[in-house]
């Protein structure tokens, strides 16, 4: 069935520029609906299908422009958890249904780590629950899960916010499972114990959702809600699912075309500091506030909007010998430099300005260091670029690396025994020449 769908019709070619997938075709009023497929919800899994498709690929491009375009990006925490993706307000079946099959561990695309993102989403959401703002009966951290479901009075999308009503459905907290095990597998034994004699538990399991303020529990199940429980469990226990989807050789190419991050060494390390400027400070004078890792150029790991300032960097990988055009669209300021040469220089208060140049470099990784600082106003920052062999658009994460060490064959930021199977494997193919004493050195650190 995926083979034959011919994914580019959904496009709407002719009628719209091709960048977003549509839904709600009709044989009587064919696209009256005029329905585009974005995100951040369940829908992730239909880009990553249409890309995959080894027969009617959409163009990789799509993802960006058309899946993760407008309202995506969110970077604000709640209750102490960070989202990147998608908003508070946010049913958690957003989360479930396209990694049913898709394992999201360890991979990132310019926004975030999916795994993560689903994992704090649903912590949000048992926090929300235990906060219980609005004071329904039986919210606590053993009640909670806000999704579609049945409620008293009908079907709704039940989430944390306005759409809160009371009404708890299983399906929720259970399918965390891969991302909040301790959490969930309690909360499934306390629903159990505590509400399965009063008609939360049927003949197929746990019935689709209660509310105990209105001492209402649903009278039958829904496939849709069921369905998740029981795979998601299975890919906690033992990763069944995700092994057989994440086992199709098209997956992997897909992620490779659209610039998602799946090695252990992808991304970025930064330094985030706390200041008031008019242009870019000297870093190297300042002590920063935290340090870590990022996915890509990306100033959401922030506590507060003005005053702020990032140094980012890491290396990256180019393709072939040539010449390349970096960019930075940034307010306020921003400057990006490669092999420590200054490529890019965008400093200043100013509002959205992009500055470009050009650098020539040689084939394979070089480091690469982008600053930051944000006054007052507005703020963002896009790192992008274009040249032989690459796609011209933001730098993807697969190109981005924390490290570069004589010897990480695994690229996971480590030279370990990893790294030595996979140099005994080569030894006798065609393996390219091995610096032993960069190699040697890197192991004795």
């Amino acid at each position: 069935m995926w083979e034959g769908i011919d994914w580019n019709w959904y496009r709407r070619l002719g009628d719209t520029d091709g960048s977003h997938l549509y839904w709600h075709w009709s044989p009587n009023y064919g696209w009256a609906m005029n329905f585009p497929i974005e995100g951040y919800n369940e829908c992730m899994i239909t880009y990553l299908l249409a890309t995959a498709s080894p027969t009617h690929p959409i163009p990789a491009s799509c993802y960006y422009s058309g899946w993760a375009s407008g309202w995506y990006e969110n970077g604000a925490s709640y209750y102490g958890y960070r989202q990147w993706v998608g908003w508070f307000e946010s049913p958690m079946f957003y989360t479930h249904y396209t990694n049913l099959g898709f394992d999201p561990r360890g991979k990132s695309d310019n926004y975030c780590n999916y795994f993560d993102n689903s994992r704090n989403m649903s912590l949000i959401d048992r926090e929300y629950c235990i906060d219980n703002p609005k004071g329904f009966a039986g919210y606590s951290d053993l009640v909670w899960g806000l999704t579609a479901s049945y409620n008293p009075w009908g079907y709704g999308a039940q989430a944390p916010g306005d759409a809160d009503n009371g009404t708890i459905a299983p399906t929720a907290a259970l399918s965390a499972m891969p991302f909040t095990p301790d959490e969930s597998i309690a909360t499934l034994k306390h629903f159990y114990h505590t509400y399965g004699g009063d008609g939360l538990w049927g003949p197929f399991g746990f019935v689709d959702a209660f509310n105990l303020s209105e001492n209402w529990f649903a009278q039958g199940d829904v496939a849709i809600d069921q369905g998740p429980i029981i795979v998601m469990i299975e890919n906690y226990r033992t990763q069944l699912c995700w092994n057989l989807f994440m086992a199709n050789p098209e997956i992997w190419s897909m992620l490779d075309s659209i610039g998602w991050a799946v090695k252990a060494g992808n991304g970025l390390n930064y330094e985030y500091y706390h200041g008031t400027w008019d242009s870019l400070p000297d870093f190297d004078s300042l002590t920063p506030e935290t340090e870590g890792t990022v996915c890509n150029f990306n100033i959401d790991n922030r506590d507060r909007d003005d005053y702020f300032a990032f140094r980012f960097s890491g290396y990256i990988e180019i393709p072939e010998n040539g010449w390349y055009r970096f960019c930075t669209t940034s307010d306020d300021g921003s400057k990006l430099y490669i092999d420590d040469t200054l490529v890019v220089d965008n400093d200043g208060l100013h509002g959205m300005v992009e500055e470009c140049a050009y650098i020539e470099l040689t084939a394979g990784k070089h480091p690469i260091t982008v600053t930051y600082f944000e006054k007052d106003g507005e703020e963002d920052l896009i790192v992008s670029y274009s040249g032989p062999g690459v796609f011209s658009g933001q730098v993807p994460s697969n190109v981005l690396f924390r490290c570069n060490l004589g010897g990480d064959f695994s690229e996971d930021c480590n030279v370990d025994m990893d790294d030595l199977m996979i140099l005994a494997a080569n030894w006798l193919s065609d393996y390219s020449f091995v610096d032993f004493t960069e190699m040697a050195a890197d192991w004795m650190k």
